[in-house]
């Protein structure tokens, strides 16, 4: 194999995993990792649609047990920085934080609101986002976005 012949099968190979990646996932009986009541990381097979539509429908899919176990060593340190705090939603002019992903950047941000409550965001005070995105930086993306963002 010469030079030329080399570069034309990495390309073919680099558009092998391409479609590998575009599939959709996860396929039948292909595994995944759901993060689980009990804050467990679980193994689970794709064999049941309907379980794994769930799954999905909740951002609960990660593609390895790293990627789960990282969402919730994330998750349980948002919750200890965010201690007693809660939002006060009578109180207008208290603001209530949380950290979002900022796609054209491709960098966590924090953003705030006074008074409209997004269903399944995690608010905290703003020391608190500041130092989770200090202490994880990207990492933070596989919380805010999901397993398979």
């Amino acid at each position: 194999m010469n030079k030329q012949e080399a570069l034309q099968k990495i390309e073919e190979l680099k558009a092998f995993i391409e479609q590998e990646d575009a599939k959709e996932f996860p396929q039948k009986e292909e595994e995944y990792y759901i993060v689980n009541d009990n804050r467990e990381v679980v193994k689970r097979w794709n064999h049941n649609q309907k379980l794994t539509n769930y799954h999905l429908a909740t951002n609960n899919v990660y593609r390895t047990s790293e990627d789960a176990k990282l969402w919730l060593e994330i998750q349980k340190r948002a919750i200890e920085l965010r201690g007693d705090w809660k939002p006060d939603w009578s109180d207008h002019c208290e603001s209530k934080n949380y950290i979002m992903w900022d796609y054209d950047d491709d960098e966590p941000f924090i953003e705030s609101n006074s008074f409209i409550m997004n269903q399944g965001t995690f608010y905290m005070s703003h020391e608190a986002a500041e130092t989770l995105i200090k202490e994880y930086g990207d990492k933070l993306k596989i919380w805010i976005c999901g397993g398979l963002s």
